[in-house]
């Protein structure tokens, strides 16, 4: 064989390894698990089945816990981002993950809007973490939210609504991003009725974590049930 075509067929020999890995070992070889699992058309479906509120759930507890909620949705866009960037998935592949999650932030989403107007009725009181809406459950307890927090999670659904209106990747990642700087700023509001210190938390200082950690429940113990709750899902 004459050597100036011994190199295009190794080239040609490799590009065909490559496509028959690709192929076996599914639509996404490369990408990380949870991107794998958001890429599963029945994501949400099986998503909301085991993680809707329980009946009785007060109007407060449901608006506190809406934006963790939707974190752990966000946690797989997320990882899709960075597989994005990582030149793991296409473009339509990052599509396909919105299109999939769409559904349980709608659901997430409209919980909140149903029950954020009532928490905004709530009466507010200056108490041990600042002045606070304050909801009294039946039984005579107290629960308290504090005004800086009530008042981010109407920014955060609003960030949510415009995100998945995008087909743009660069504005899904930065819709993905300021999310997290929301949620980062909501623990602090959570606790204190302050901003000091909270100009650090910004897109440009972006870190994972901040969405990872302000989580209902927490990602690697979602990603366990939803491994099930799929395949379960037919």
């Amino acid at each position: 064989m004459k050597k100036k075509y011994l190199i295009p067929l190794i080239v040609l020999v490799v590009v065909v390894i490559v496509v028959v890995g690709k192929i076996a070992l599914g639509p996404a070889p490369f990408a990380s698990a949870y991107t794998k699992i958001a890429l599963k058309k029945n994501f949400s479906t099986a998503y909301l089945a085991h993680t809707k509120p329980n009946p009785g759930t007060s109007p407060g507890n449901i608006a506190n816990d809406a934006s963790q909620n939707a974190a752990n949705v966000m946690v797989y866009v997320m990882y899709a981002c960075e597989d994005y960037q990582a030149g793991h998935i296409s473009k339509t592949q990052l599509l396909q993950v919105m299109q999939n999650t769409k559904p349980a932030i709608d659901y997430i989403t409209s919980l909140f809007n149903q029950n954020y107007p009532t928490v905004m009725t709530y009466p507010t009181i200056n108490e041990s973490r600042g002045l606070s809406y304050v909801e009294t459950e039946s039984d005579g307890s107290q629960q308290g939210s504090t005004v800086n927090f009530v008042k981010l999670q109407p920014k955060i659904f609003d960030l949510l609504t415009q995100m998945y209106q995008s087909q743009d990747p660069n504005t899904i990642i930065q819709d993905m991003k300021q999310f997290g700087v929301y949620m980062e700023q909501g623990s602090f509001y959570f606790e204190f009725n302050t901003q000091y210190g909270l100009e650090q938390i910004n897109v440009g200082s972006f870190k994972p974590e901040w969405i990872l950690k302000n989580v209902n429940e927490t990602a690697d113990s979602v990603q366990e049930c939803m491994k099930t709750w799929i395949k379960e899902d037919k």
